[in-house]
């Protein structure tokens, strides 16, 4: 769980920046897991990459599955960022 979620954390990263956008700007995360209950794994995973321990907004649910097999977790990020229209 710890590792699959550090590599979901690293290719939001990877979108984010794609977007000129940073870790600052996510004002919402959405965590889909096949195991909800092991939520200090998946803060702590979290924070490796978030290099924070401040929270946006978050909901984490429980499912049965995912779209690919195997996976555990899936986050989804909302950002607020402002662009400037020439």
């Amino acid at each position: 769980m710890g590792a699959q979620t550090q590599a979901v954390m690293r290719n939001i990263e990877v979108a984010l920046k794609a977007v000129s956008a940073g870790w600052g700007d996510v004002v919402r995360r959405t965590i889909y897991t096949l195991h909800p209950t092991e939520f200090e794994v998946i803060t702590a995973a979290i924070e490796s990459v978030w290099g924070s321990q401040e929270h946006p907004a978050q909901t984490i649910i429980g499912v049965t599955g995912l779209a690919v097999s195997g996976l555990l977790i899936e986050i989804d990020v909302t950002a607020a960022v402002t662009r400037l229209v020439m």
